[in-house]
């Protein structure tokens, strides 16, 4: 980040434009292809930069980044008669996730997409993968497809982790202590609402425990809440990193944060007894 405590020149490595268009202001870098108008590329998100007009001398400029960036997963599934489960998910992805997604799937076939989410859920079987907005920058980035084979056949119990494609797959704090600033890039959001109908197959034996956790200040929140109606567990999990630049004294709090959602997602199943 550039120096202001004294006039410096080699601080400035990079450039972007700066325009005004009805009273708006826009921060535009047309290098990142996948990104829409206004929307910069993450590495030029360091806070604020210096705008240089050359007739009225020169400013700072804070570099604001878009609030909504979301992760939404709304999957249902059911059982059937051998006990399996299968059904539909949809995932949509807006801001710097779906430029994230963009990136890492544009011109990629479908089969290379559906088999990196496959390897992220061993044993589960994907098809009918639909894509819809690659391309168009200004929607949602859309996949829509369908899962079977989730479960075992000839048990009398049943553990399912309900959580598929998260967002977070990790904790990503895993030293001891930082000494630096911590920086997300962008502000988060992770919306997760989850289906499950055991249908007369199974008997609801456990469910992990609803949960609420804080970060100081009002920078996040993290949620699950499990509801069981009959025959169907209905799940959410919600996910908000409000602040995107921390201090290097949040670093334990961060941890902590994360290493509870991980175990949410990971380690706390839905148990489920063959009738």
């Amino acid at each position: 980040m550039p120096s202001k405590k004294y006039p410096v020149l080699t601080d400035f490595n990079y450039a972007i434009v700066y325009v005004s268009i009805n009273g708006t202001k826009y921060f535009l870098d047309a290098t990142d292809k996948h990104t829409s108008f206004g929307v910069l590329p993450i590495r030029d998100l360091n806070g604020e930069g210096r705008v240089l007009d050359f007739k009225k001398g020169s400013y700072w400029e804070p570099i604001s980044t878009i609030s909504r960036n979301m992760h939404y997963i709304n999957m249902h599934i059911s059982a059937d008669e051998s006990g399996l489960f299968s059904g539909k998910i949809d995932e949509i992805s807006t801001g710097y996730i779906a430029a994230q997604k963009r990136r890492n799937s544009n011109g990629y076939p479908k089969q290379e997409i559906i088999k990196r989410k496959q390897s992220a859920n061993e044993g589960v079987n994907i098809s009918n993968l639909n894509i819809e907005n690659e391309n168009d920058f200004e929607k949602p980035y859309k996949e829509i497809y369908n899962i079977d084979g989730v479960g075992q056949t000839a048990v009398s119990e049943l553990y399912i982790y309900p959580f598929p494609n998260t967002y977070f797959i990790k904790n990503p704090f895993l030293q001891k202590s930082r000494k630096y600033p911590i920086e997300f890039g962008f502000p988060i959001i992770n919306n997760y609402l989850i289906s499950i109908d055991v249908k007369d197959q199974y008997k609801i034996i456990k469910v992990p425990e609803n949960r609420l956790i804080q970060l100081p200040e009002n920078d996040g929140n993290l949620s699950v809440v499990y509801d069981v109606d009959g025959s169907k567990i209905n799940i959410r999990l919600s996910l908000r990193i409000n602040t995107y630049r921390f201090a290097p004294e949040a670093y334990q709090s961060l941890q902590e944060f994360f290493s509870e959602l991980i175990k949410i997602q990971t380690k706390e199943p839905i148990g489920l007894k063959k009738i």
